[in-house]
Formats: C-alpha cells, sequence, structure tokens
C-alpha cells in the first residue's frame, strides 16, 4: 500500500512538473509573439449584408494607406507610433469608405488563433488598431498589421521581419518549423482558457 501511494504521489507531481512547464513555455512564447505584433480589427455595423460589404470596403480603403506605412516601420514600436499618430486619418478613410461614422483607437484584447498562408498565430492577447463603423454591432474581421501580413505576401515578409523579431523557438512556432503542432495546440489552449476565466 506504501509503495501505491508513493508511486502515485510521484506520478502526480510528474503531472503537475509537466503542466507547469507548459504553462511557462505558453505564456512565455504566446508574449514574444504577441509583444511584436500589432493585429488590425475592424467591427461592422451590423450583419445585415450592405455593412458587411463596407466593412471590406474599409478593409481595402487601410490597405491601401496603412499598410503602406507599415512597409515603413523598423520595429513594432515605430508600427505604434505611426498608428497613434495618424488615428484621425485612419477614422476619415474608415468613414469615407463605409459612408458611416468610424472611431479608430488602439487596444489590448483577446484575439483567437488565426492562420495567414503558412503562418499560424496561437490565441492569445494583442495589440491592436481597433477600428469601429457605425454601432461596431457586426461580425468582425482581424488580421496582422504589423508586420503586415494582410496586405502582403505573408510567406515572404516572414523571412525577413519574423525571423528578424521573434526567438527561434516563437518563430518556429508560427511557421510551423519543426514540427512543432503539439505545442501550439499547448500554447492555444492555455491561452483560451485563461481567456475563459477572465
Amino acid at each position: 500500500m506504501t509503495f501505491l501511494r508513493v508511486f502515485f504521489f510521484g506520478f502526480m507531481m510528474f503531472l503537475a512538473a509537466v503542466a507547469l512547464s507548459a504553462v511557462r513555455f505558453s505564456n512565455s512564447v504566446q508574449a514574444d509573439i504577441s509583444n511584436n505584433l500589432v493585429r488590425l480589427h475592424i467591427l461592422a455595423n451590423s450583419d445585415a449584408p450592405s455593412d458587411q460589404a463596407r466593412k471590406f470596403t474599409v478593409m481595402n480603403a487601410l490597405s491601401e494607406v496603412v499598410g503602406a506605412w507599415m512597409q515603413d516601420a523598423e520595429d513594432v514600436d515605430e508600427a505604434m507610433r505611426i498608428i497613434f499618430g495618424r488615428l484621425d486619418e485612419i477614422e476619415r478613410i474608415a468613414a469615407e469608405a463605409s459612408g458611416t461614422v468610424a472611431v479608430a483607437s488602439i487596444e489590448r484584447g483577446f484575439f483567437p488563433s488565426r492562420v495567414y498562408n503558412d503562418i499560424a498565430l496561437p490565441a492569445g492577447e494583442y495589440s491592436a488598431l481597433t477600428v469601429i463603423l457605425g454601432g461596431g454591432a457586426g461580425v468582425n474581421w482581424w488580421c496582422v498589421l504589423f508586420p503586415p501580413l494582410c496586405f502582403v505576401d505573408a510567406v515572404a515578409y516572414t523571412g525577413g521581419a519574423l525571423s528578424g523579431t521573434l526567438t527561434p523557438e516563437a518563430y518556429a512556432l508560427v511557421t510551423g518549423g519543426q514540427n512543432v503542432r503539439f505545442r501550439f495546440r499547448v500554447v492555444d489552449m492555455w491561452q483560451d482558457m485563461r481567456n475563459f476565466f477572465r
């Protein structure tokens, strides 16, 4: 009986150590990814087809202007400065494209996992340029503003920006290198769980 208790206690300690290691890995890698990216988040006025169409018109309009600004940004800090300094201009572009009131701001919020071509981003907290059209009650659209993965060929761009700003471990996670599918699920599941309990 004593042997079984010792075995059970040892097994539980092993599981706790594995869980703690997974949590530390998830938080570390997700923080490295989220601290080096800026998302773009556009919320439509409503789910009406006309409002959803306006949302994509705004996305196209912003891709031409804001996408060009992001090409000139050297790092995430410069990207944030550029965006913050031009929020009024972003609001004007979005309002003209949608024909409705638009409010632009920089926020920190939770995003689910997302795949762009060969790049997979885990769920977690990210900084985002948020553009609310009208009442902002419709289905939203999001992508990566910096590096500009939604405006250029993501596969080509990651070879420069992402590999230069992320740790090798984080870069391998988002690009699927080194057979990291299981690790990606660990990060994604833990971040989803954290968000749920918030």
